[in-house]
């Protein structure tokens, strides 16, 4: 492109210089905001994974806090539950000793031995160690009654293991009486500190 394509001009003069400033001053502009931009761009992203990790963390931790604390009501409310074979050992001796079923009272018995929730000795203290206690007691109260060493003396012509066998009933049905207490003595502890640790 000339002047001859201009009749009547001498010259032509093309000025880039306002479209060259404006474009200098958008750069610069554009350089200014950058970095805020930047910085708002990473501290979003920061902020998205630190979501993230915390939504992660508590996704892991949830199931298992949920669990822990299934798994612990579970084993209050176990304990607060009184052992049922030790309580259905009481029963079945309290009505042995009221019905005055010798069978009744072995059973009580060989439940309160099998036992699963009750220590080995209190087992066999509520299995063998309350009868014979009471057995052996019966038996020294009528041979210090035969010695004249405490209460009435015995009838004449009767003797110690006659007096001993006749009375054995009734010392049985006090020992089941005393075992299915002992029973529930035992489970009604072991519940209140069941409790007592739920609480704590």
């Amino acid at each position: 492109m000339t002047a001859r394509d201009f009749p009547g001009w001498d010259s032509v003069v093309f000025d880039f210089s306002d479209v060259t400033a404006k474009a200098e001053a958008a750069d610069a502009a554009a350089d200014a905001t950058l970095p805020g931009q930047r910085g708002g761009e990473q501290g979003g992203e920061g902020a998205a994974v630190g979501a993230t990790g915390s939504v992660g963390a508590a996704g892991a931790a949830g199931p298992v806090a949920v669990e822990q604390a299934v798994a612990k009501a579970g084993s209050v409310l176990a304990g607060r539950r009184p052992p049922f074979v030790a309580m259905l050992a009481a029963l079945v001796l309290l009505g042995g000793a009221v019905s005055g079923q010798f069978l009744a009272l072995l059973a009580g018995w060989a439940l309160a031995y099998v036992a699963p929730k009750l220590g080995e000795w209190t087992r066999k203290l509520a299995a063998f160690g309350i009868p014979l206690i009471t057995m052996a007691g019966s038996t020294v109260w009528y041979w210090g009654r035969e010695r004249g060493r405490w209460g009435s003396p015995l009838g004449a012509g009767q003797q110690l293991t006659q007096v001993t066998w006749s009375a054995a009933p009734g010392v049985l049905r006090l020992a089941g009486v005393l075992s299915a207490v002992f029973l529930v003595g035992v489970a009604m502890r072991r519940r209140r500190s069941a409790e007592g640790q739920g609480q704590g």
